[in-house]
């Protein structure tokens, strides 16, 4: 046990049709997952059997010939969160929603009537997007650079956040007896006019039950790395190692000291997909089979998933990648980008060798139940974690992880064995924002 008896913080990643290519194709695997809502309410509820914090919708608003299954087919987050609000009790419901193809009022309006529906369990995942490809399906939209992608965010989130604010929490007075509605003093608009929106507010809808519902982003970048510690309380990674995820950890939690916020209420969470075997012997089967189910012609398709889904089959896979190529690499994800860029020019990686190392998701770790929960303790107590986001990377595998990892991890007092509070907030040991007009007056 941890000194500070610090526990993990556990989600799921929702995946639907699973992220490589063939995983939908597993005798064991859910076919039509991506858009069976059956199959998103039992992972749920398998989970908030197992405590898990939250489960977590990642999305894209485009998809072509290329793209992987989950990609082209899987159901929208906010009206699959709405769902799921209704057929779970204590789990958070975390989605994703672009700052780029959306508008400020309406994502603020729909996260806080899922936190209303759930009864303060929502959580937004705050995301840019590479605006050459999702301006094919909104209208053409003018093309914006890289920082100008994360002022837009900056801004978009602030305005979502006064939204909420636009209403005290005792605004509505409803008393009948009087004929008082709303008390106007506590009603706030905001006549917002910035760089990017307009909106005069206030948001139509009481102020929601968390106050805010849960901010969380995925960051590859530099740029992405400042705007969470200065907007966000929960940041999706994906390290290749402990070292990498210590490196953004502390650069994270000093962006937060920078922006004048107390660095543990933001929560670093990578990803991993633990396969878990009785035995060594098992455990070396299990990772056989999901490695064997992956082809190096799909690790070629996974690796050009970064690059606007370049097609690498046409390059000698023992030659390298030509440097214009990795000049396109996808908005949005300069993190992995920068990775492969370094891997060939200066470990002079070959194809071949890029794709074994980035043609596939990561599924961190391996082993038994006692050696997972090691490798999660250890990712804890150095400071390369304060939990994670999970999937799962053979059918079966997060019932295994539910029933054999999670009472593992309770009984050495790293994860907590029921929930603490009615609000996803409360089980993270996240405060409630005040109210910025209450503050002031």
């Amino acid at each position: 046990m941890l000194p500070d008896k610090k526990k993990l913080k556990l989600g799921l990643l929702l995946e639907g049709a699973g992220r490589t290519f063939t995983d939908w194709a597993h005798a064991n695997a859910v076919r039509d997952a991506g858009s069976s809502f059956d199959f998103h309410r039992r992972q749920t509820q398998l989970v908030e059997q197992g405590k898990f914090h939250f489960v977590f919708l990642a999305d894209q608003v485009y998809c072509e010939a290329r793209s992987e299954p989950h990609a082209l087919s899987r159901l929208e987050p906010i009206a699959l969160l709405s769902a799921l609000a209704v057929a779970t009790q204590r789990i958070g419901l975390v989605g994703t929603v672009s700052t780029t193809f959306s508008h400020p009022y309406t994502t603020a309006r729909q996260m806080a009537t899922i936190d209303h529906i759930s009864g303060g369990r929502a959580g937004w995942n705050v995301v840019t997007s590479d605006p050459n490809k999702g301006c094919q399906n909104y209208g053409g939209v003018p093309q914006l650079s890289h920082a100008d992608r994360y002022r837009m965010a900056r801004e978009y989130v602030g305005l979502a956040t006064a939204l909420w604010d636009s209403w005290e929490d005792d605004a509505f007075v409803q008393d009948k007896e009087k004929g008082i509605f709303f008390d106007p003093a506590k009603m706030h608009t905001l006549n917002h006019k910035g760089e990017f929106f307009q909106v005069q507010g206030p948001l139509n809808i009481r102020r929601a039950p968390q106050g805010y519902p849960l901010l969380l982003t995925a960051t590859f970048s530099k740029e992405g790395r400042v705007f969470a510690g200065e907007c966000v309380e929960g940041v999706f990674s994906i390290p290749e190692n402990l070292p990498e995820s210590q490196d953004l950890y502390r650069q994270i939690k000093a962006a937060a000291i920078n922006a004048g916020r107390n660095p543990e209420h933001v929560i670093i969470l990578p990803t991993c997909k633990p396969i878990v075997g009785s035995t060594e012997e098992e455990t070396a089967k299990l990772v056989q089979e999901r490695r064997a189910s992956v082809s190096f012609e799909q690790k070629l398709r996974y690796l050009g998933k970064w690059f606007k889904n370049h097609d690498f089959s046409v390059y000698d896979p023992d030659g390298q990648i030509p440097l214009e190529v990795i000049a396109s690499g996808l908005i949005g994800h300069e993190g992995e980008v920068e990775r492969i860029e370094h891997a060939t020019k200066v470990e002079k990686l070959s194809l071949r060798q890029i794709a074994e190392r980035f043609g596939q998701p990561v599924d961190r770790f391996a082993g038994t139940p006692q050696q997972i929960a090691d490798e999660m303790e250890l990712w804890l107590r150095e400071k390369g974690a304060d939990g994670f986001i999970m999937g799962e990377p053979l059918p079966g595998q997060l019932k295994v992880f539910v029933e054999e990892v999670v009472p593992l991890l309770q009984r050495r007092g790293l994860f907590h064995e029921d929930y603490e509070g009615a609000t996803l907030r409360e089980n993270l040991g996240l405060p409630r924002p005040k109210n910025r007009f209450a503050a002031k007056a």
